[in-house]
């Protein structure tokens, strides 16, 4: 099923009437009730009689039970849909791409290449010389993605004294079959260790940015029907939000003259076309990003913007006050009648913090509350929902270069940094997830209908 056939079934899922939910059947064992039953059909045939069966508390919560299972099935669909999007993407792999370089430039080294069982050794100079490390090869290109100088030993090994160097000679590795790596025997290998480290330094040095930059380069490329990655993602974000406006059945979340707003904005998403759409100005649903201050206790940034909420105004709405729409990836919808109460909102929540770059994150105390500073117009040509998509783009860019740069600083290996390249788009990912409902809730049983129904669908 698609989102577009979900949404033109929503209106069914939201009017089904009290009396529909009283009629739904429910298939049962029969019990001392239908014994009963069976023993005076005359009872069952009054009027009202076997209506008023159906019409227990315990089966009316089932069925509600049943109509929210439904809702949620609906609202997981887009989340399959994005799912699908982010699995055609190639995903970066520094120790994937090592490998193939290392296996071009020494074509005759034997296949497969393990670059964590290949070794220099590091000498001290003296008589005899004393092995000090034995550095594999992942490890130094690790080194080498993160910036350090390899050739800077001391550096590498500060506790050591004295003149250090790499033994000339071929690398080496431990004996395929013995019991333990740290009991085995050196083999010798058959590539020079200074063909090795030539070979590690014309590797890229600045990896955390390269890798990122890529990401960004694949979401924008387009595929052989023509279509970004981008694009597609901004549509199931329109489809994903207009489906969660149509369920919505909390007036406190979005109500009536939200849920108008937010169908005039999915039938028209840039401002471009709103303008066609409402030649007056004045009652003209508007869409905007929010610019937020935040402080690091003596230093104040300048205002940063939030990647990839935004906000659907409608000026002069009901009662002559402004309606306000937020949109918070992965948390959803939520209606404010001012802009009073939207700032109340934002500044009562810390968790709004996170559509900052990581890199601002990590530098804020973590009691650190935004304040909404102002409301920036959208550019009047670009969807609302594909400008979305494009800002935790650069996001994602941002927080995988910070995350790698952290890893470098750390003195991570090889295996772990490609983990961390490899994983840096899971975020972005799960902010796709139906609103505030990270899992999908086990299959109601009749006696725990009313237990299930005691939880809302929007917390």
């Amino acid at each position: 099923m698609n989102v577009g056939s979900i949404i033109a079934s929503a209106p069914w899922l939201m009017q089904r009437s009290e009396q529909e939910i009283r009629q739904t059947p429910s298939a049962r064992d029969p019990g001392p009730v239908e014994t009963e039953r069976q023993q005076a059909p005359a009872r069952s045939a009054e009027p009202g009689g076997f209506r008023a069966q159906l019409t227990t508390p315990a089966l009316a919560s089932l069925a509600s039970a049943q109509l929210r299972e439904q809702k949620i099935e609906a609202l997981i669909e887009p989340l399959k849909q994005a799912n699908a999007v982010f699995t055609r993407l190639p995903r970066p792999s520094p120790l994937q791409d090592a490998q193939q370089a290392f296996e071009k430039r020494f074509p005759g080294e034997p296949r497969p290449v393990d670059l964590n069982r290949l070794h220099l050794r590091v000498c001290q100079l003296g008589e005899p010389p004393q092995v000090v490390a034995s550095p594999c090869v992942a490890e130094l290109i690790a080194a080498h993605y993160g910036g350090h100088d390899i050739h800077d030993l001391h550096a590498r090994y500060p506790l050591v004294t004295g003149p250090l160097y790499y033994e000339p000679g071929n690398t080496c590795q431990r004996a395929a079959d013995a019991d333990s790596d740290h009991d085995s025997p050196w083999v010798p290998g058959f590539i020079s260790t200074q063909d090795v480290l030539q070979f590690i330094s014309q590797l890229p040095t600045n990896q955390p940015r390269n890798l990122a930059a890529r990401q960004t380069r694949d979401f924008l490329s387009r595929g052989e029907d023509g279509w970004q990655a981008r694009q597609r993602l901004g549509n199931i974000r329109k489809d994903q939000i207009a489906l969660e406006a149509r369920l919505q059945d909390n007036d406190r979340i979005l109500g009536k003259a939200g849920q108008a707003l937010v169908g005039a904005v999915v039938s028209h998403p840039c401002a471009t076309e709103l303008a066609r759409a409402y030649p007056n100005e004045q009652a003209r649903p508007k869409l905007y990003s929010l610019a937020v201050l935040v402080d690091d206790g003596p230093n104040r940034h300048p205002p940063l913007t939030l990647q990839g909420p935004f906000v659907m105004v409608q000026p002069n709405g009901e009662d002559g006050a402004e309606l306000l729409v937020l949109y918070l990836p992965k948390l959803g919808l939520k209606q404010f009648n001012s802009r009073e109460a939207l700032r109340a909102s934002i500044a009562a929540s810390p968790a709004l913090g996170h559509y900052l770059p990581e890199g601002i994150q990590a530098r804020l105390p973590e009691t650190t509350r935004p304040v909404l500073d102002t409301l920036e117009p959208i550019p009047p040509d670009i969807s609302v929902f594909e400008h979305s998509i494009q800002q935790q783009i650069d996001k994602q860019e941002r927080d995988t270069r910070y995350r790698l740069e952290q890893a470098g600083k750390r003195g991570v290996d090889l295996t772990e940094f490609d983990w961390i390249a490899h994983h840096s788009a899971r975020d972005f990912r799960r902010s796709f997830e139906p609103p505030r409902l990270l899992t999908h809730p086990p299959t109601l049983r009749p006696l725990a209908a009313g237990t299930a129904l005691a939880i809302p669908l929007r917390a």
